[in-house]
């Protein structure tokens, strides 16, 4: 049975540089920047294996006297062509940040654009969950999964100043955040509506949406006004719960939705 190519990933990026007049609350605009912001580091995992590998920008090529620079393009041209693999990939605000700020980078160098791939966001998905935070940290010490790894600002500015030491540790920081981006979404996709159905993907109705695992067990029905009378099933393997109905989607048979 084919099973999806899952990617993980989390990426960091350097601040902006910018010059002020004076410190305190002000408004900043684009003539304050004296160095674009870039991605650092980019680091990643197969779901199934335990690999975590890591991409970083070249510091040759990093130089804080220009406005902006080429040091991240040869490692987004890498993670390019590794994403494009996954069926599914999963990050932490990915929507809104990574991929969105990878695109900007890819567009900037004119390479090709980022492939079409589903994204599982799993901070946008523990937003339908009533934590007191949804940010990584938090989610991976209340699920007692683990905690970041430090990361004091200092580290940020040596990596800024073009320190290798510096960006080791930022890459370290990287790989925890993808160990703990595992476990938080392991932990929450019973619960949560994943972007890749497991079943469809199979090929095989008789397979949870959820985790892929053939362990159904009917529920009774459930009676809705547009779809009419459905089975309500629950995965014994993940705890998933979902229903099944008269909806044709491949070769005649019926898939969760």
């Amino acid at each position: 049975m084919k099973k999806p190519r899952i990617l993980l990933f989390d990426c960091e990026v350097s601040p902006n540089l910018v010059f002020a007049w004076r410190l305190g609350k002000q408004y900043v605009t684009i003539e304050n920047i004296h160095k674009e912001r870039k991605v650092t580091c980019i680091c990643y995992k197969w779901g199934g294996e335990k690999k975590i590998h890591s991409l970083e920008m070249d510091m040759s090529l990093h130089d804080l006297t220009k406005h902006d620079d080429h040091a991240d393009e040869k490692m987004l041209k890498e993670f390019c062509k590794v994403y494009q693999e996954a069926d599914l990939a999963v990050a932490h605000n990915g929507i809104k940040f990574d991929i969105s700020f990878i695109r900007s980078r890819v567009v900037k160098y004119g390479l090709p654009d980022v492939a079409p791939v589903v994204l599982d966001d799993t901070y946008l998905s523990s937003k339908g969950i009533g934590f007191n935070s949804h940010k990584l940290d938090y989610l991976s010490q209340y699920l007692g999964i683990g905690k970041k790894s430090p990361h004091p600002y200092q580290l940020w500015v040596d990596v800024m100043r073009g320190s290798d030491e510096a960006l080791i540790k930022t890459v370290d920081y990287c790989k925890q955040d993808v160990r703990l981006l595992e476990k938080v979404y392991d932990k929450l996709l019973p619960y949560i509506k994943t972007k890749l159905n497991r079943a469809v993907f199979a090929r095989n109705s008789d397979l949870c949406p959820s985790c892929g695992v053939a362990a159904l067990v009917s529920k009774g029905v459930r009676t809705t006004i547009a779809l009419g009378i459905r089975q309500r099933m629950q995965c014994s393997s993940c705890g998933k719960c979902f229903t099944m109905g008269s909806i044709p989607l491949l070769n005649n048979k019926e898939y969760a939705r």
